[in-house]
């Protein structure tokens, strides 16, 4: 729903690892996972602030919230201190998609970690594009990062990206 990306099965830690591998992705390095609700939110977060469901409400563009604790998710997706970025989606498709799969999404660059981002799938590198397991050709992302917000466990929140 904003930049081309790698996704899979969030809850599945052996697709997480290879999605990793594949970008040469330093372990440390946490992801950022896709959901379509705030319903489907609310199953792996244990604790959304108020002022989460407003910015969710009322942000017409992407915006990721990293949350302090998440549940139901391998350990592999989150930071050191167990937080999570996730973006509940706006974009149609992406929605859809996640909303039939009945499991959020994992959502990163397709890129080799430290390498530019592409902004559209002609700027796949072949080392990407002839490892994934399919290809979705579909335009109209924004081609922009989303927002990242952080809150802290006492709700307190920090600007980490505009």
């Amino acid at each position: 729903d904003t930049i081309v990306g790698l996704s899979c099965d969030a809850t599945n830690a052996s697709a997480i690892e290879r999605i990793a591998k594949l970008k040469q992705r330093p372990v440390e390095k946490s992801f950022i996972v896709l959901m379509a609700s705030i319903t489907m939110l609310e199953a792996y977060v244990e604790d959304i602030p108020e002022a989460a469901y407003q910015l969710l409400e009322a942000s017409d563009n992407p915006v990721t919230i990293v949350y302090p604790s998440v549940r139901n998710l391998p350990e592999a997706l989150k930071a050191k201190d167990g937080s999570l970025g996730i973006r509940v989606v706006q974009d149609g498709f992406t929605q859809r998609l996640i909303q039939r799969f009945r499991r959020p999404i994992v959502s990163t660059s397709a890129n080799i970690s430290g390498a530019p981002a592409p902004a559209t799938r002609r700027e796949v590198e072949n080392e990407i594009l002839d490892t994934v397991d399919h290809v979705i050709p579909v335009d109209g992302a924004g081609n922009k990062a989303s927002s990242i917000i952080q809150f802290q466990p006492d709700h307190s929140f920090k600007i980490l990206r505009k």
